[in-house]
């Protein structure tokens, strides 16, 4: 995740409950990485409810097996699992009996309602077996009480490396509490529960109407949220409070010919022109920054730090950078189907990576024990290359904020006062839109 994205953050962690049954549900946009979200989201244990066809190769299948992840089998997989002998209805069974154990047994366990990885300017479809797991703990008496907690996958760019990721988890519900306020028969609950998860799984992923919109809404969040940043929030943690009011403003009528496009196109046309990218409310914020644009809190690289690291990451860059340049032009030229992009550098990347390691650590064995030195040498410092490679990136993205900031302050005053007063007019269209959509939500 730190190799490929430049950063990801959380918001709203302290949701997840520090102990008991939890069913922690996620969108799926983009396959490997939004499964490691939900890892990196609490410090406890997650086991994964996922699909059977995933686990191809032995290597796969001991992964599965490491991670507890619980098998499970779609109906559009139903074919090929038959050819390899399996029994489709009986692992369906046996991963609800398993599940219900989990949650019996006080643990986590994650699951994608989705049923797959969901390409589309909105969440997709949930399948109904979420809600029926989370039904036969509570209806059937085998737990006492089961929180759900939503977390929503917020990228700004997701098929592109050194872009961000926010990660935003729901207030957890009680499902005891909300079975008391509904009375419907067994198939209708399952119904009513799905949709409910749905609506609440909504509210901390970003919506779209269509694929225009989900563009207008990425830029507007990416520079309401610098604008809106403060010491309390940065601007990527500002741009996931602002999101929802984002979306709701590029899918209405008035877009078009409102008074927020022609200012939030400038401010974009801008960031673009510093070779920033317009959907990060990182770069758009030290893009204003360096403008002078007022209010607007960016977050730069120490230049001390850079400067003491430049040696190490250097070098670091020199043992990683090839290698990464290869993985990712190879994930991309083995398949046109561009949501299989990341997981395809995530899966193979480990691989080629690993070996990469191994050729070096033997290498460095080699070394030390033609020079009268124990080869033994070489196992700390081959452990040590993965943090090596974290020091590159970062200090690689450091440096590329420098250059952005440079690139700003050679822009003439004019250009600089023209952003200025863009940014100015925006934030007061901003904050007039905010005042009429909440009069038009009163009335």
């Amino acid at each position: 995740m730190r190799w490929f994205y430049r950063e990801w953050r959380f918001v709203g962690q302290e949701h997840i409950p520090a102990r008991g049954p939890v069913l922690l549900i996620g969108n799926h946009p983009n396959d490997i990485p939004d499964v490691l979200c939900g890892y990196l989201a609490t410090p406890r244990r997650v086991l994964y409810v996922a699909t059977v066809t995933g686990a191809t190769s032995a290597i796969s299948q001991a992964v599965y097996r490491g991670l507890g992840v619980i098998p499970v089998a779609r109906v559009r997989d139903a074919r090929r699992i038959r050819a390899q002998g399996l029994d489709a209805a009986a692992m369906n069974a046996s991963a609800l009996r398993r599940v219900v154990e989990l949650l019996q047994a006080g643990e986590i366990v994650g699951v994608f309602p989705e049923g797959g990885v969901h390409e589309g300017p909105s969440l997709g479809v949930f399948r109904s077996g979420v809600a029926q797991m989370a039904l036969n703990c509570c209806v059937d008496g085998a737990v006492t009480d089961v929180k759900i907690v939503t977390f929503g996958v917020q990228y700004d760019a997701a098929r592109t490396p050194r872009s961000d990721v926010t990660v935003v988890i729901s207030a957890p519900f009680s499902l005891n509490h909300w079975l008391a306020e509904h009375s419907e028969s067994r198939v209708n609950i399952a119904l009513s529960l799905r949709d409910y998860m749905r609506v609440v799984l909504l509210s901390v992923t970003r919506n779209s109407s269509t694929w225009a919109s989900a563009t207008a809404r990425d830029r507007l969040c990416a520079i309401i949220g610098a604008l809106e940043s403060g010491d309390d929030a940065s601007p990527v943690v500002s741009a996931a409070r602002v999101q929802p009011m984002c979306a709701r403003a590029a899918d209405a009528a008035e877009w078009r010919d409102g008074a927020l496009r022609p200012l939030v196109d400038e401010i974009a046309t801008a960031v673009e022109r510093a070779r920033g990218s317009a959907t990060s409310s990182r770069d758009v914020a030290r893009v204003c920054a360096a403008a002078r644009v007022p209010h607007v809190v960016p977050e730069w690289p120490s230049l001390l730090l850079l400067l003491l690291a430049t040696p190490l990451g250097l070098f670091g860059l020199l043992v990683h950078g090839p290698l990464f340049l290869t993985i990712w032009k190879r994930a991309v030229c083995s398949t046109k189907d561009h949501t299989e992009w990341v997981a395809r550098a995530f899966v193979r990347g480990l691989y080629l990576m690993l070996l990469w390691y191994a050729v070096l650590g033997s290498i460095i064995a080699v070394g030390l024990y033609t020079t009268a030195h124990s080869a033994l040498w070489a196992v700390p410092l081959v452990m040590l290359l993965p943090k090596l490679g974290d020091l590159a990136v970062s200090w690689r993205d450091a440096v590329n904020a420098e250059r952005l900031r440079h690139r700003v302050m050679r822009w003439s005053a004019a250009d600089r006062a023209t952003l200025c007063t863009t940014a100015s007019a925006l934030r007061a269209a901003w904050h007039s839109y905010q005042t009429s959509s909440v009069v038009k939500a009163s009335v």
